[in-house]
């Protein structure tokens, strides 16, 4: 586990990009940075995932598009624990954290299982103002949502 301060979630990220290339753990797509990476033994982290309630007993989940999440979709609660599987390089001490972001209460490696005993509380909702339209146009479903939002007086 690294024990390096992060001044931003970018020095976090291009560490953790840079880690992963360094030592040979990215894996295809190329380059890592940029996007959340790939890297070796993500499906030992899935498996380690699906060992865990209520991954083990769920029926539905949400898993992002990203290569690394593969193997965990190849399977949504209202208030669910939020869970990722990353390779041990990408585990730190600590990260910069942004009032939208949830929190993780289960981080799964190819190696072990980390619990977030109590985990930060969960954003309240969307901050619409941090969308662009283009974030809208490229998240139809965002902008469906927005919709259906919006005071009445907005949709008039």
């Amino acid at each position: 586990m690294s024990e390096a301060g992060f001044e931003s979630k970018q020095s976090a990220r291009q560490w953790a990009w840079d880690a992963l290339a360094e030592q040979g753990q990215a894996r295809f797509p190329f380059p890592p940075q940029g996007r959340i990476p790939n890297f070796a033994g993500a499906e030992d982290a899935a498996r380690r995932l699906f060992e865990e309630p209520p991954w083990r007993d769920a029926r539905a989940i949400k898993v992002n598009p990203d290569s690394p999440q593969r193997p965990v979709r190849e399977l949504g609660f209202d208030a669910v624990p939020v869970a990722t599987t990353v390779h041990d390089l990408q585990v730190v001490e600590d990260f910069p954290r942004d009032a939208f972001d949830l929190p993780l209460t289960l981080i799964c490696t190819p190696t072990r299982t980390l619990r977030v005993d109590e985990p930060l509380p969960a954003p309240a909702g969307l901050d619409w103002s941090r969308l662009t339209n283009a974030d809208l146009a490229a998240m139809p479903i965002l902008a469906e949502v927005q919709r259906m939002t919006r005071p009445r007086q907005a949709r008039s």
